[in-house]
């Protein structure tokens, strides 16, 4: 996910807060033992006809990661941790 940014003088987005709730909301639900990656999902299949592959069906994976490293113009750097989510919606 990436740093929200809403300009001066400009109107945020619902999205723009929803991202971040969502955030908070995984954290919550892993709790606070939560320490590395968790991956749900992803099984592995072979391809078919067979060959030397295989598909990796959808999925999600939650992380903790930094909100902001960098300062951006007049935002300063965020060091806040948070769940951020990936998902592979296809195989």
């Amino acid at each position: 996910m990436d740093r929200q940014i809403v300009y001066p003088s400009a109107i945020p987005l619902e999205t723009d807060l929803l991202n971040i709730i969502l955030g908070a909301l995984f954290q919550d639900n892993l709790g606070s033992a939560f320490t590395g990656p968790v991956f749900t999902g992803f099984s592995c299949v072979p391809n078919t006809p067979a060959a030397l592959g295989v598909v990796v069906n959808p999925g999600a994976v939650y992380a903790f990661s930094q909100a902001g490293e960098t300062v951006y113009s007049s935002l300063a750097a965020d060091s806040t941790a948070m769940v951020k989510q990936g998902i592979l919606s296809s195989a």
